[in-house]
């Protein structure tokens, strides 16, 4: 180019993001509202808190609130918030919006205590009774027909939530994750019937259009699509964010998807989906929990690890936590401690078993109370005060109760090992790795060194990969696997 000529392009600046991010309500220290159980002590009431981002002075979506409430109560839409344990309802609507710090979440009836379902493959979908805000949602639209990932970008042509036509995915409400519980619940019924038969959890009814990022965010639990009432009267689709941010609340909180295709059911499965992970604090607290759970139409007490590990299910295996000691556990007998230090079988360890079924487990104030649980098999009754747990004197489980939660255990157990292996691989493996433990210990505990890693493996210990290699040194073909 020659000197002082200009150039036949323009370059623009680099761009900032939109004039209107930092509002208020998202950039400065959201406000949250804790929402409360009435039948604990009040350190171990709180079920999940959300942010107050639906006005600039800090309210909450009443419906939302109260939905998602009800849905980890087992679909109880008749549940209402209060503020004190024993009520009365609050005045308000559906639409009004929360403002105060913390409100209860109430059944009717006699009993403050229900249960809690603890993750969202315990729960139940509720088919032909969503809440009535949910069945008001205006969704048409279809897939024509179309099978396969063209479907929907046919029908959606850009991204539901900024119309943006590039960089989108097909995105799925009801997670490829959560197959199971889609089959088990017949979600499939809300897809489209084709020539070709139904196509599961990818049907043109459980995915959308979303723009890459925004896809990533929304698996991330970072926001939802619940139904919103309008200044005109009309109820609308719009997303609710759930986190802290400085971009995504801007941009988007309480803003309007455009026109969806998908089923409302599947819809509402992914509302509770993102919901469920909110209860991760209430049971991981070091408490026995009344929950309800897969398979039983009852509540249950369940013990604090197992709450504790149902509080994690929703995350990758290699993300949980590792289990703190329950603050409730007894001390073992000697003779349970001798069966953990080598001693498996024999009169002693019988009767160590035996002990510690017929023991009771008490409680006090002290330590950690628990809920009066009604229909709960007990020796000895709780008291409680105004309809609501106060300090609870004792509660001593039976064995029935113990057998009855191990047979649940159990079963549960023998279900998740005939799915993860159908064949029976693993099973036959660890039969023949007991049998060779059994042998060990028959001959009084003395094993090679060469086989230490494959004896705190049979155990249930970890053998780290360098201390494996020490066993394996000059050996062709070492007993450690």
């Amino acid at each position: 180019m020659a000197e002082g000529q200009q150039p036949r392009y323009q370059l623009r600046p680099a761009r900032n993001l939109q004039s209107h991010i930092g509002l208020s309500q998202f950039a400065a220290s959201p406000r949250r509202i804790n929402f409360l159980h009435p039948a604990y002590e009040r350190s171990q009431n709180v079920l999940f808190h959300m942010l107050a981002f639906d006005s600039p002075d800090g309210g909450l979506h009443h419906a939302t609130a109260r939905i998602a409430c009800a849905i980890v109560a087992g679909n109880r839409w008749d549940g209402f918030f209060a503020r004190n344990p024993t009520g009365p309802a609050i005045d308000a609507s559906d639409d009004d919006l929360l403002k105060d710090s913390e409100y209860y979440f109430i059944i009717p009836g006699p009993q403050s205590i229900y249960p809690i379902v603890p993750g969202f493959r315990h729960w139940k979908f509720p088919h032909r009774n969503l809440p009535q805000i949910w069945n008001e949602v205006d969704i048409r639209g279809s897939s024509d027909g179309r099978t396969g990932s063209d479907a929907v970008l046919v029908r959606d042509i850009t991204c539901r939530m900024t119309a943006c036509a590039e960089g989108c995915d097909n995105s799925h409400l009801c997670p490829q994750t959560e197959r199971q519980w889609y089959q088990e619940n017949r979600m499939e019924d809300y897809g489209e019937v084709i020539s070709g038969g139904r196509q599961g959890i990818n049907d043109p009814s459980n995915v959308m259009l979303l723009r890459t990022d925004l896809h990533r965010a929304w698996d991330n639990m970072r926001f939802v699509h619940t139904p919103k009432r309008s200044g005109t009267g009309n109820v609308e689709v719009v997303t609710h964010v759930l986190v802290h941010s400085n971009e995504l609340g801007d941009l988007y909180h309480n803003t309007q998807l455009h026109q969806l295709g998908v089923a409302r059911e599947c819809l509402f499965a992914r509302f509770a989906w993102t919901i469920f992970p909110l209860l991760s604090g209430f049971l991981q607290q070091g408490q026995d929990r009344y929950l309800l759970r897969a398979g039983s139409d009852d509540g249950q007490l369940v013990s604090a690890d197992e709450c504790f590990e149902h509080g994690d299910s929703w995350k990758p295996a290699n993300q949980r936590s590792s289990r703190p000691p329950s603050p409730t556990k007894r001390p073992r007998p000697d003779a349970e401690t001798a069966e953990m230090s080598g001693e498996r079988s024999g009169p002693a360890v019988k009767r160590a078993r035996q002990q510690s079924r017929s023991d009771t487990t008490t409680t006090t104030k002290d330590s950690c109370p628990q809920p009066q649980i009604p229909g709960l098999t007990t020796s000895q009754s709780t008291a409680t005060d105004n309809n609501h747990l106060g300090s609870p004197k004792t509660v001593n489980a039976s064995a029935k109760d113990h057998d009855a939660l191990q047979a649940l255990y159990d079963s549960a157990i023998a279900s998740e090992r005939e799915r993860s292996d159908p064949d029976g691989r693993w099973r036959k493996h660890m039969e023949k790795e007991q049998q060779w433990l059994d042998g060990v210990l028959e001959g009084g505990g003395a094993v090679d060194p060469s086989e230490m890693p494959r004896l705190i493996r049979a155990w249930g210990g970890d053998v780290l990969e360098e201390e494996q290699r020490l066993c394996c040194i000059g050996k062709p073909k070492c007993e450690c696997g």
